[in-house]
């Protein structure tokens, strides 16, 4: 009797050892899983997923009139780690911009009410082949007043030889 049960604790054991051994919570091998944790971590201030999508050398930009305040990662998980639970309420979408084999550029918004929160997410591949967040910049728009578009001048390039 007790080796049943002895070999039914071992079996459990291993099994759930072999289970959470294997799972990868964060699959960082695609951008998009990375831009859809970015967006769920901002709503809940869901530190776990915010700390396992950036860089450890990853920072936010924000501007504040004339000034652009950054915080380091580690500031931003502090501040998460201590206003988690939320649930904003809100709506998100993303775009990507720009992408190559181990960059990419992607614009996510928020839309609280009347406003709207740009943030454009720099994504790198590290050594280790998976996506990271290492640069966040944020800007505030008033969905009412829009900000104007700029549209640059052109330029003429000619290639002397």
């Amino acid at each position: 009797m007790r080796s049943r049960i002895f070999t039914a604790c071992i079996i459990g054991i291993l099994s759930a050892t072999t289970t959470t051994g294997f799972a990868n919570p964060t699959k960082t091998n695609d951008y998009h899983v990375i831009i859809e944790q970015f967006i769920d971590s901002h709503s809940t201030a869901n530190y776990k997923a915010f700390r396992d999508i950036t860089d450890d050398n990853a920072t936010v930009k924000m501007s504040h009139g004339e000034m652009v305040i950054v915080q380091p990662r580690a500031d931003l998980l502090t501040q998460m780690k201590s206003d988690s639970p939320i649930k904003l309420n809100c709506d998100a979408n993303y775009e990507v911009l720009a992408k190559s084999g181990a960059l990419v550029i992607a614009r996510v918004d928020f839309v609280h009410g009347k406003d709207m929160q740009h943030n454009y997410l720099t994504i790198e591949k590290n050594k280790d082949k998976e996506w990271k967040i290492t640069q966040v910049c944020t800007f505030f728009e008033d969905i009412n007043n829009p900000m104007p578009k700029e549209i640059a001048p052109k330029h003429n390039i000619i290639a002397k030889n």
